[in-house]
């Protein structure tokens, strides 16, 4: 009677070490597909949120017709198995898409900041939370008048309490939300 006790008890250590293996390895697993996804689903071939401070930035005036800004929020999962993705362009002129337009007022802060932040100089956080880890979207900023291949996950970045660069921006797309 003993022994069969010891070979249950042996079979059900063994299930056990088994499960934490397994355990292990989907986590394991799940990282390097977040991993992977933050690479492949980048816009315009960029890691998200990558920041190269080798890359200079482009000082170009920009026209009423040119894009200023452009706002992404990606993330999530949509109908048929897609990844979610919402995409609003801020013009020259101070018209956004299905936002109101900018005042003229506005539209002159936003271009002097955009002209004298240093978008290159945010590092890149080493442990990111984003929303996207738990099926929410992440907010992604584009300059292409002074970044043309550059694009910033905001969750990504590392920015000081006493930057109000961002939160400036913010502030401005969600007053000219029409939601």
């Amino acid at each position: 009677m003993a022994k069969r006790n010891s070979k249950l008890y042996n079979l059900g250590f063994v299930h056990i070490i088994f499960l934490f293996v397994a355990f292990v390895i989907a986590l394991i697993l799940g990282w390097s597909v977040l991993s992977i996804y933050n690479v492949v689903k980048a816009p315009q071939g960029n890691e998200v949120g990558q920041v190269d401070s080798e890359e200079e930035p482009v000082d170009n005036e920009v026209s009423d017709s040119d894009v200023l800004m452009i706002v992404r929020y990606q993330g999530g999962l949509c109908a048929e198995n897609k990844i979610c993705s919402e995409e609003y362009k801020l013009y020259g002129d101070g018209s956004f898409d299905e936002h109101t337009k900018l005042t003229s007022t506005e539209l002159k802060k936003l271009k002097q900041l955009i002209n004298k932040t240093d978008f290159l100089k945010y590092e890149k956080e080493t442990n990111p939370d984003c929303q996207s880890f738990v099926d929410g979207s992440d907010e992604i900023l584009e300059f292409p008048s002074k970044y043309p291949d550059k694009s910033f996950t905001l969750c990504t970045l590392q920015i000081p309490s006493d930057d109000k660069t961002f939160d400036y921006i913010n502030d401005l797309i969600q007053e000219h939300s029409k939601t």
